[in-house]
């Protein structure tokens, strides 16, 4: 008779011949990772064993050391995810970024599926939960950016960045979000691929995240994935009801955000702050 391990390790193989909307799980590190990131992610886990197994039929998740260049480690990770998944019957449609220092709810996952099931009129393949980044005297603002020349960006032209701290509970199509909690579609990867795999025919490791500085100005891989996969007509969607935290000697997040909020308006408009909307 099998044993519980065996009978798993059979659903596993079984499932991953059907065409579901399943999620593999992706992230950077640096060597360490928070408790509170490890307590979201066991409960995670746990949650969807027990619910529909987007996650756990995969075998769970990737995940990297990262290099001192962020984008690399993310471009690695995206890379081994297509090669993992190359050869199976039905790979798993979604790659969702965590990075090693976020807390999140354990339903995220089955949420943000049904985010998109829920909106086919936007045919969503690029979607991500309610994040928050920080600045100097401990600012935070939520990563709702959108970019005034986003059409006609290159990393050559001037970036008309604008950080948005007005929102509400809902989906939101921005230009760019924080790469921190992300779940992005299999047929993104591919494309970019496609269209950014080489350049003057030469191979290029890096077709999907890449950072880059602006007039004095440093801009991180979230931002330049953002504009570059929806001028490929793949826009980026929020969900501000997925909530996400970001460890750090404090939690940032919504709470922390709302207590402070007038104090980081103000400093957010100091001279040479990007534009807030």
């Amino acid at each position: 008779m099998a044993n519980a391990a065996d009978r798993r390790a059979e659903m596993r193989r079984e499932l991953r011949t059907r065409k579901t909307d399943g999620v593999m799980l992706a992230g950077p590190n640096p060597g360490t990772v928070d408790g509170h990131f490890m307590a979201s992610l066991s409960e995670l886990m746990i949650h969807d064993a027990n619910s529909n197994m987007a996650v756990t039929k995969w075998g769970g998740a990737i995940w990297l050391e990262s290099s001192p260049r962020i984008f690399a480690a993310r471009c690695d990770l995206v890379q081994l995810y297509l090669d993992k998944t190359a050869d199976w019957p039905a790979p798993p449609e979604w790659l969702l970024f965590i990075d090693a220092d976020m807390s999140f709810d354990a339903d995220s996952v089955d949420r943000m599926l049904q985010t998109v099931k829920d909106n086919p009129d936007k045919n969503i393949k690029i979607l991500g939960g309610l994040c928050f980044a920080g600045g100097r005297g401990k600012q935070a603002f939520p990563t709702l950016y959108t970019v005034e020349n986003a059409k006609d960006w290159t990393p050559d032209s001037e970036m008309k960045l604008a950080r948005h701290l007005d929102y509400d509970e809902g989906l939101y199509k921005v230009n760019a979000t924080g790469g921190a909690f992300i779940m992005i579609h299999r047929e993104v990867f591919l494309a970019m691929q496609e269209k950014h795999g080489t350049i003057k025919g030469v191979h290029n490791p890096y077709p999907w995240f890449r950072e880059y500085e602006q007039a004095g100005q440093f801009y991180g891989e979230d931002i330049y994935f953002g504009l570059v996969a929806g001028s490929m007509g793949y826009p980026t969607w929020v969900d501000t009801r997925i909530k996400v935290g970001h460890m750090k000697e404090y939690c940032l997040n919504e709470a922390y955000f709302r207590e402070r909020e007038d104090r980081f308006r103000k400093a957010l408009r100091a001279p040479g702050a990007p534009e807030i909307r």
